[in-house]
């Protein structure tokens, strides 16, 4: 305690919270930019908890957040309210000093801190807008805070429903051993793990590599758990699964169609390795700068898209989009209209309405087009979304004869 105490004085004196992004953007975060002195000053003044982002400049998911996350209206309206907000380099300065005290091994690391210094709640890793504002809500409420769940374990709480939570947010603070006891903990009071509530606990508890015990009975159980959930959301853990393998240790054969079959064939049936590894070198493809690469992907994603009709709403939007970018033969880009709008139909969405909008463009369908990307922009209106691209899109749409 007395080595916390020591480097939460040292910190007091010298660190210096960061300016990167200090206003995020006028809708969203705004991070102050004062000491960390002035900063405990400042949430005992207006009676909130510190929200530190945890950053690194070479983290990519770091970027992610601070771009696609923390610039949303919403997550702004509600991370302003509850919080003063700001953001230290962990590898900058007495950044080091901040990680070393606050026990900081991963990037991003969301932090709650309070007036006094202490850790009140923790996230982890790059996650969506509402994901990131469940996490804030989490941190504000005294009942779901890490240190009051952490204490009610060990005081020997072992409701299921507390179970699940603690798991959670174990999970959330990338405590693995605590989770894993958790889960396991959890599953041993349930009698049915194939109901909708734990089909969802075990997919989202379980890891990405293919060897997860978890994982192993979610791919031993996948039509069952479907059945509950939905065999969408089961197939896109195990895709991610099976992508992560890939990327782990064979990351020379992306392409390479007999090695990603082989990978996706240890997660999921033959029919299904064959589709969504296809899928998954398509994508690779799609990467492709020259002009010869473009045309085998566009021949390779039309017959695939023949063969098997449908995926999931992201495949289906992304590659319409890079036919979209790529195309200007009528006939591929009525497949691809066609796929953004099997996409829009699974999930509607910004972006999967402004690729539809976009294919109607090019297809000169007027009328299409303007539904389509009016309804982008009132979703990303509605979601605090950047919709400049799609309004650039609406007035060459307007422009059509």
């Amino acid at each position: 305690m007395k080595k916390i105490t020591c480097l939460l004085f040292a910190l007091s004196l010298f660190l210096m919270v960061e300016a990167q992004d200090n206003h995020t953007a006028a809708t969203g975060i705004q991070f102050e930019h004062v000491d960390w002195e002035e900063t405990l000053k400042l949430a005992k003044e207006q009676d909130k908890i510190i929200f530190v982002d945890a950053y690194t400049t070479w983290c990519g998911p770091c970027k992610v957040m601070s771009k696609n996350v923390f610039t949303q209206e919403k997550v702004g309206d509600f991370y302003n309210e509850n919080f003063v907000n700001v953001k230290i380099d962990m590898e900058k300065g007495e950044g080091l000093l901040f990680a070393k005290a606050y026990g900081v091994r991963a990037y991003p690391t969301f932090l709650f801190i309070d007036s006094k210094g202490n850790m009140v709640h923790k996230g982890l890793g790059s996650q969506s807008a509402d994901k990131f504002i469940q996490l804030g809500e989490a941190a504000t409420d005294p009942d779901q805070q890490l240190g009051k769940v952490i204490s009610q374990f060990k005081e020997g709480n072992r409701e299921p429903a507390f179970l699940r939570k603690y798991a959670k947010s174990m999970q959330a603070a990338y405590m693995q051993e605590e989770q894993a006891e958790a889960v396991d903990l959890y599953l041993e009071t349930q009698d049915n793990w194939a109901t909708a509530e734990n089909a969802e606990f075990i997919i989202e508890m379980a890891g990405d590599d293919v060897n997860d015990e978890l994982l192993q009975y979610i791919i031993e159980h996948r039509q069952e758990l479907g059945e509950a959930v939905g065999i969408a959301e089961v197939d896109a853990k195990l895709k991610r699964a099976a992508m992560m393998e890939l990327y782990r240790k064979h990351r020379d054969q992306l392409s390479d169609e007999a090695t990603v079959s082989t990978v996706y064939q240890k997660v999921f049936p033959k029919a299904q390795a064959e589709q969504y590894g296809g899928e998954f070198v398509i994508t690779n493809m799609s990467r492709g700068k020259e002009a010869d690469d473009q045309e085998k992907f566009l021949d390779a994603v039309v017959k695939h898209m023949d063969k098997y009709k449908t995926s999931d709403w992201g495949t289906l939007n992304s590659f319409a989009w890079r036919v979209y970018e790529l195309s200007e033969d009528p006939a591929v880009l009525t497949k691809a209209k066609d796929w953004a709008k099997n996409s829009v139909e699974q999930n509607s969405n910004y972006m999967n309405n402004d690729t539809l909008a976009a294919l109607y463009l090019k297809l000169k369908d007027k009328e299409n087009a303007l539904k389509y990307a009016n309804e982008a922009i009132e979703i990303a209106k509605k979601d605090g979304m950047d919709y400049s691209g799609t309004e650039k899109l609406l007035e060459q749409i307007q422009a059509l004869q």
